[in-house]
């Protein structure tokens, strides 16, 4: 398969020639026919036409870096959301996530785990972490005993304090 030499920008139009869409890509009619299918932006619909605003010869160095910025820069000027704005908002939900998580102890702190016999169902000891636990027992699969997965890890039953 012979290696693309350009990399292309292009904005997605309808019929009446309303910029629905910009982005970037290896081959434009590929990426057309991705837009269209049932998992594309576009599935359906047949008043849309890809048409290449600028190509990017891919053997300069940093051709992705001037085709993102490129696509950024038209996608401000119609208006549309960017790629650079998107990953942002992206990035901060995403560490919006992990903060959350960290305040609910289910990353990052340790979480104290209660040891039972599995048998008897009597308390054995406490854990500062699963980590610990399964260090000191020797068992493994502690995780599934705790998300509901596993009745038992070795002779024992565990649950978060």
């Amino acid at each position: 398969m012979k290696k693309a030499t350009w990399h292309y920008v292009y904005k997605i139009i309808d019929s009446n020639n309303n910029v629905l869409y910009v982005g970037e890509c290896s081959n434009p009619i590929i990426r057309l026919s991705r837009h269209k299918n049932s998992q594309g932006h576009f599935t359906g619909r047949k008043d849309i036409e890809l048409v290449i605003i600028r190509k990017f010869n891919v053997k300069t160095a940093d051709f992705k870096k001037k085709a993102f910025q490129f696509q950024c820069k038209i996608q401000k000027k119609y208006g549309l959301e960017t790629d650079q704005e998107k990953l942002a908002k992206n990035a901060i939900a995403g560490a919006k996530k992990r903060i959350k998580l960290l305040k609910s102890n289910k990353i990052g702190n340790s979480r104290p785990v209660l040891c039972y016999d599995y048998k008897t169902k009597e308390y054995i000891c406490e854990f500062k972490s699963t980590r610990q636990a399964q260090k000191k027992l020797g068992v493994t699969n502690l995780n599934n005993v705790l998300s509901g997965k596993q009745r038992r890890a070795g002779a024992y039953y565990f649950q978060y304090k």
